[in-house]
């Protein structure tokens, strides 16, 4: 019971801590935010999917660590949870979104960069809980391929997966901080986060093919995470040929079924 307190503290602290932030922002420039909502008549449109986006993914995260919790054994490397922190960290990432959506065409270049990057930073952290478990994957299907090799030694496969973590994610923050102009950062992110959700949509077909993590349906989450990559490069291709405000609108909608998808992957078992 105390653990579970502990790691209840340790969730929600950073959570509160960050919509706190969010909320000052949004407080901060409410003047430009208003002022995006008289120039942009599909503003209203795009306000109203994506709280309907935030709420269900809100709702999709309290459900999978809430089900986490009730395990007799938790731990933070548990399938449930990896994908319930995705869920909650991506709510902030869609609030940033939301923000920055309404704020852009107001504020100078150079504080948009700075936003953009604080943005992106989210966006790496948000992938860390499933590259972890991309990399568990991994290590497994070459410590069964190689049965002679170290990889069979859990503390092995463990450091691995930690110096792996530590490696991709200083390359990726060093990529975006570095990054001199929004539209840099624009062009860079894909080939940051499309190699990673490969991985994640592969990790998951081969845990279907080899018949793992059975308490949930790896075919559908596969299907649900290849939906979500084919959104992020629709993002990353069409927001120069379509319209800004429909181009935004179809796409949210798009991330909406993928993660909807997903979720009911983590419902459903397998077959």
């Amino acid at each position: 019971m105390l653990k579970k307190t502990k790691y209840k503290i340790i969730l929600i602290l950073p959570l509160i801590l960050c919509l706190t932030l969010l909320g000052l922002l949004f407080y901060l420039f409410i003047e430009e935010i208003t002022a995006t909502f008289q120039i942009y008549e599909e503003a209203y449109l795009l306000t109203l999917i994506t709280i309907i986006k935030i709420l269900i993914v809100l709702l999709m995260g309290i459900y999978l660590i809430n089900k986490w919790f009730k395990q007799q054994e938790i731990y933070f490397s548990d399938i449930l949870f990896l994908i319930g922190s995705v869920f909650l960290v991506l709510i902030i990432g869609k609030l940033f979104d939301f923000l920055l959506y309404f704020i852009n065409i107001q504020i100078s270049s150079e504080l948009l960069l700075f936003f953009a990057k604080i943005r992106y930073i989210i966006i790496i952290i948000n992938l860390l809980p499933m590259i972890y478990l991309s990399l568990e994957m991994i290590l497994f299907y070459l410590s069964v391929a190689k049965p002679q090799s170290s990889l069979k030694e859990k503390n092995k496969r463990e450091g691995i997966k930690k110096k792996s973590i530590i490696i991709i994610t200083i390359i990726e923050l060093s990529i975006v901080l570095i990054a001199p102009t929004y539209k840099a950062l624009f062009y860079i992110l894909p080939f940051l986060i499309i190699p990673s959700l490969i991985m994640i949509v592969w990790v998951f077909a081969f845990a279907y093919k080899n018949e793992k993590l059975t308490e949930i349906n790896t075919l559908t989450v596969s299907i649900g995470w290849a939906l979500y990559l084919s959104t992020t490069i629709f993002r990353s291709l069409g927001q120069n040929i379509v319209d800004l405000p429909i181009f935004l609108s179809i796409s949210e909608i798009l991330e909406i079924i993928s993660f909807l998808v997903i979720f009911i992957g983590f419902m459903k078992k397998k077959v």
